[in-house]
């Protein structure tokens, strides 16, 4: 049985596919894109989250600032969201 523990799909304006899922027990979040329609990805990226906290609920999200992935922090001394900077907007 193969399962992909919280994955998360976006699609941004310019049609890359951004793929973000929870490694193991959330001690990393590894996010891939393709810029071909899904035919190939890019090449994966491993985003560490600091020592003894894990993430729930990977998370896809563009703003103002550029595309971000996260999720929730879900540790008994530090809960709340996670983020990290994907790809900055120009001019930023």
């Amino acid at each position: 049985f193969l399962a992909v523990p919280w994955p998360e799909v976006w699609v941004d304006i310019y049609g890359v596919v951004w793929i973000a899922h929870q490694v193991g027990n959330g001690e990393r979040i590894h996010v891939d894109k393709s810029c071909d329609n899904g035919l190939s990805l890019s090449g994966g990226l491993d985003l560490t989250v600091a020592s003894g906290n894990s993430i729930r609920n990977a998370s896809l999200y563009e703003s103002f600032g550029g595309v971000f992935a996260g999720g929730l922090r879900n540790e008994s001394t530090t809960t709340g969201p996670t983020t990290f900077l994907l790809l900055p907007h120009e001019g930023q």
